[in-house]
């Protein structure tokens, strides 16, 4: 049977939705830092800074993607490229490091 799909301009509401979720959701775990330093003028650690701004440009990346979507085939070639936290990357290396080791070995 074909398949039904939701009109193409909710189908881009949802995804543009999900996208400001999700970067929502990203960016709560270090609201904190951006609340303290306004409230106590601290400094946003360099790598958080980028991290916050990279899911901000991915959010709005996905969002010009979903709106200027023609047809369902340009909804579907829509690829969600969000960033890593500090932390995850720097998780990310240290696995990543450790299979080069194990290679060398």
């Amino acid at each position: 049977p074909p398949v039904v799909r939701a009109p193409l301009d909710r189908e881009k509401s949802k995804g543009i939705a999900q996208a400001k979720d999700t970067a929502g959701k990203m960016l709560a775990q270090s609201d904190w830092m951006v609340i303290a330093s306004v409230e106590r003028s601290r400094a946003v650690a360099e790598g958080w800074a980028e991290y916050r701004a990279a899911v901000i440009a991915e959010a709005d990346r996905l969002e010009g993607e979903y709106n200027a979507a023609e047809s369902y085939e340009d909804f579907d070639k829509i690829k969600q490229e969000w960033p890593l936290n500090p932390d995850e990357q720097a998780d990310r290396d240290r696995m990543d490091a450790g299979e080069e080791e194990e290679k060398d070995a």
